[in-house]
């Protein structure tokens, strides 16, 4: 991969939608300057083919059959970047990244694209869906960014918009936390729009630092 300052991602649960999401997005010119996108429950012929990627897309992809995949951006050295998956619904793209001038440090940055299904209801919490395949993704050492549907409310993200709460919710956030994770978006960030045009917030994403990860691993 080619030194550059910022590393631009893209997720987006497309609810199986052909025509009106998929095509649309993956035509769009400016889709290009993304280097990751990250799809959640996409459109496929049937459920043994893989998801929709026409060759004008500009974009690899991975995919595990399940409910996320991973569309890279072919601008990318394909040399410098692999998958791994810890289920259907989970998987991670670990991208090597330069660091330095002359005498260049390789390191890595892990993302992880995740569904979670939808617990039956908010006071569920053996049933755990994809948390723990989440919870190994996150153990991969190196530097971060989990994003992705998890279909849990929590007053962290969701603000008072949404008085209640999943208390698998409470597991997530332990789990991130216990690597050092914080939450990317501010507080209250409208990541959706359902369709009586109610503003959503179902979409998390966390990030952690290099400098993080590292003092994670001497201790």
């Amino acid at each position: 991969m080619s030194q550059q300052k910022e590393l631009r991602i893209l997720q987006y649960n497309v609810h199986k939608s052909r025509n009106k999401v998929m095509i649309a997005l993956l035509h769009e010119e400016k889709i290009k300057d993304y280097d990751v996108l990250i799809l959640q429950e996409p459109w496929r012929y049937d459920e043994n083919s893989r998801a929709y990627c026409p060759a004008t897309a500009g974009f690899t992809l991975e995919d595990n059959g399940g409910r996320t995949c991973f569309y890279i951006n072919k601008k990318i050295d394909s040399n410098t970047w692999h998958s791994t998956w810890h289920s259907k619904d989970v998987g991670t793209i670990t991208l090597q990244t330069l660091t330095g001038s002359a005498q260049a440090a390789k390191e890595v940055i892990h993302i992880h694209g995740a569904y979670n299904p939808p617990p039956k209801d908010h006071g569920v919490i053996h049933e755990r869906g994809s948390l723990p395949d989440i919870e190994k993704a996150l153990r991969m050492p190196g530097e971060c960014v989990l994003v992705g549907d998890f279909n849990l409310h929590h007053p962290t993200w969701g603000g008072l918009s949404y008085p209640r709460q999943h208390l698998l919710s409470n597991e997530l956030i332990e789990m991130t936390t216990n690597v050092g994770a914080s939450l990317a978006l501010p507080r209250g960030t409208i990541t959706r729009i359902s369709n009586d045009n109610r503003p959503g917030l179902h979409d998390r994403r966390y990030h952690e630092s290099i400098d993080t990860m590292r003092n994670r691993r001497r201790n």
